[in-house]
């Protein structure tokens, strides 16, 4: 049995993640200004259709609800934003399970609904090489001592694994994120080893030199001005893998917020990512990954993360309401009218656009041609200098004026046309 969505006069936040975080409560607040639908990948059914404004979906009930309307199907679900806070694919611990839901991101897509990341943000933190080239792009242009990037080795597949950093190096293996997909290598055995294990598979790979740590960072950013820091140490050298972590908030440093800065200047795209760091023993950093809107929230600073993605959403809603929602000091009260990528350039402006440059040019016009009657003026004077001599004083005066008559109606006359 499936209930009909009744408030369909509300925009609609749909957010893609398990019940660990409430949406729902967290934009209670808003709730007379637009309803908010949570769900997991999972539960969604989508069929997007390019004659309608909005894609066909239905959410089905959640195996963990946290509200009543989560225990029944809810069809029609028209979304005016997509948060994206659950993994597309990732590792499970079900044997007969390995969950990849980038075709209904796709739909989302296809459909053309905004999202908070973006699409080209999202496909990047679903595909490692895809954001780790970005990183480069931002190292090769500012450089390795502004932004020190980690080395590493790419290859399409097991085969082509031939040159490599000196051992020991941690070989990753495709997509998998928290410390799935790694392994660390010691010597040349080691590596055959793992080829033969990687053949039975297409996965890419990547090789990475092994860096002796002393702690790991996790920078934080929520767009438009929200930094957060913290230390990680384990006894696994994974850090976020297998044990538990031992966290400790720290000052930012200046070079660590300048890591954010470029990487939000280069790629808008990335309003939620956080950088994972490694430092090693003698207090040399390495960048070695950005994830995105997906990204794990400590329970130390967790609310407070929400806190600020909340307003992050609103500000978005804003838009598509058309009024304001936040406080005026609220600090992301500018970003989608600050933010170049979001800007949207009117007809009218066109035009107004057009119009000074056009103006501009007919005023440079006016210039020159002014410029052409004062040197045929001054050759006029020259002449009259001449017939002064042969004239009497009267009769120079009257041509003079005469001429001036006429010039002035010219200059009039070329200025309106």
């Amino acid at each position: 049995m499936s209930s009909k969505n009744i408030e369909k006069d509300l925009p609609t936040l749909l957010v893609i993640q398990t019940n660990d975080e409430d949406w729902v409560k967290l934009c209670s607040e808003y709730s007379s200004k637009f309803k908010v639908i949570q769900t997991t990948w999972d539960k969604i059914f989508l069929s997007s259709y390019s004659d309608s404004q909005y894609p066909m979906i239905s959410i089905y009930p959640s195996d963990n609800p946290l509200y009543p309307s989560q225990k029944k199907i809810i069809d029609n679900i028209k979304p005016d934003l997509l948060l994206i806070r659950n993994l597309v694919r990732y590792i499970s611990s079900r044997i007969d399970s390995t969950p990849d839901y980038r075709n209904i991101l796709y739909g989302f897509y296809h459909s053309n609904i905004p999202m908070i990341n973006e699409l080209s943000a999202i496909i990047a933190e679903i595909e490692k090489p895809i954001m780790y080239g970005r990183l480069r792009k931002i190292r090769d242009k500012y450089g390795e001592q502004i932004f020190p990037l980690i080395k590493q080795y790419y290859y399409p597949n097991y085969s082509q694994i031939g040159v490599t950093p000196n051992v020991p190096y941690v070989l990753k293996v495709s997509y998998p994120h928290a410390g799935f997909g790694k392994i660390r290598i010691n010597d040349y055995h080691d590596t055959e080893d793992i080829k033969s294990i990687l053949a039975l598979h297409k996965d890419y790979c990547a090789i990475e030199p092994f860096i002796d740590v002393d702690y790991e960072l996790r920078i934080v950013f929520i767009a438009p001005n929200y930094y957060r820091v913290h230390k990680r140490q384990s006894m696994n050298w994974k850090v976020n893998f297998g044990m538990t972590n031992i966290r400790e908030d720290c000052e930012m440093k200046p070079n660590w917020k300048k890591w954010i800065d470029l990487i939000y200047d280069n790629y808008p795209d990335l309003l939620i990512f956080d950088i994972d760091a490694l430092v090693d023993k003698n207090g040399k950093e390495y960048i070695l990954e950005v994830n995105g809107s997906t990204q794990g929230l400590t329970p130390e600073h967790g609310d407070q993360d929400l806190e600020h993605m909340r307003d992050l959403v609103v500000r978005k809603m804003e838009t598509i309401l058309g009024e304001n929602l936040l406080n005026k000091d609220n600090e992301t009260k500018k970003l989608f009218i600050e933010n170049k990528n979001d800007i949207k350039i009117s007809k009218n402006d066109n035009e107004k656009d057009t119009e000074i440059i056009n103006l501009k040019n007919l005023n440079d016009d006016y210039k020159n041609k002014l410029k052409e009657f004062e040197n045929n003026y001054l050759e006029i004077l020259d002449e009259l200098n001449i017939y002064k001599n042969k004239q009497n004083k009267k009769g120079y005066q009257l041509i003079i004026f005469v001429i001036s008559i006429i010039i002035l109606i010219l200059g009039i006359y070329l200025f309106m046309k």
